[in-house]
């Protein structure tokens, strides 16, 4: 009986640009330069003889809430992309999928669409499907767009509604101090995100990308740094002043950059020195923030 295992690992964008131009989803197009994280989800994909799919969730990570919770099935992404996968491909077997989450949930990061990519993947592998690339984000599309991405992983460009996926042909350099501090205060959603963003305040910094791709390939992690952006930082700040606070304090403790990750309300720092990544991170927690180190790789 078959059985994979995958490491889901959580997104970051490092360019976030929102183009002014309202989509009939009601979402603004996007330029995003995405990578991913040394934090993931672990994730364990086997077929059973029950024709049923179930769904076991564990927590890890004790910058999560609690060891144990519960979400419905019917609204775990990963159980709704297997699924889709079983009805549109007429699989009669049945799917344990088990999620021993350690990504935050709702923080920006990705952690419920990289589970889902993982099922994506897994199924294909399993039922030996053989699905191009294209056909794996014509699924991911039907149910989150961070997913398209996560499907693909690695360094990308993202556009469209974040369903056009572009693999770089070129490794980022390491990152190793990336220090990522959640709120306590919980975003509505990434609707309300996109709902809160002003059109006359978006897609006015595209040089940034192009500054980060030059930073990228001469490996200069100062010139990364000076180009990190993120077009929802300004209005999830303003409804969220703890989340300024944090990019500022990241800021005056060293962080050569910081800002939101995704559409919030995690807030990332990079530190090339890793003494003051430590310093900020005793200070934040201090505060009652709760803190996690991380990496590219």
């Amino acid at each position: 009986m078959g059985i994979l295992f995958f490491k889901a690992k959580a997104k970051i964008n490092l360019n976030l640009h929102l183009l002014p131009e309202l989509s009939d989803k009601g979402y603004y197009p996007v330029k995003f330069l995405n990578s991913q994280l040394d934090i993931y989800d672990r994730v364990r994909i086997a077929i059973n003889d029950k024709k049923k799919i179930n769904l076991s969730l564990l927590c890890e990570n004790k910058a999560m809430n609690s060891p144990v919770f519960k979400i419905e099935e019917g609204e775990n992404i990963a159980y709704r992309v297997a699924e889709l996968i079983k009805n549109e491909y007429g699989i009669k077997s049945g799917i344990d999928i088990e999620i021993k989450k350690n990504i935050p949930i709702k923080a920006g990061l990705g952690g419920g669409s990289c589970d889902a990519a993982a099922v994506i993947n897994g199924m294909d592998k399993l039922f030996s499907l053989n699905l191009s690339i294209s056909q794996k984000i014509k699924l991911a599309e039907k149910l989150g767009m961070d997913i398209c991405y996560c499907v693909v992983g690695g360094l990308c460009l993202v556009g469209g509604i974040g369903n056009i996926i572009l693999p770089l042909p070129y490794p980022i350099p390491k990152i190793e101090n990336i220090l990522l501090v959640l709120p306590t205060d919980e975003k509505p959603s990434t609707a309300w995100a996109y709902s809160i963003v002003k059109k006359e305040n978006i897609g006015k910094n595209l040089d940034k990308l192009q500054g980060i791709i030059a930073g990228i390939l001469t490996r200069d992690i100062g010139l990364i740094c000076e180009n990190i952006w993120n077009d929802f930082e300004e209005p999830v700040s303003e409804h969220y002043p703890a989340v300024r606070d944090i990019i500022n304090g990241l800021k005056q403790m060293g962080a050569c950059a910081a800002t939101v990750a995704g559409s919030g309300l995690t807030v990332f720092g990079i530190f090339k020195d890793r003494d003051k990544m430590l310093n900020a991170e005793r200070s934040l927690k201090a505060h009652g923030f709760k803190c996690i180190k991380t990496s590219i790789n």
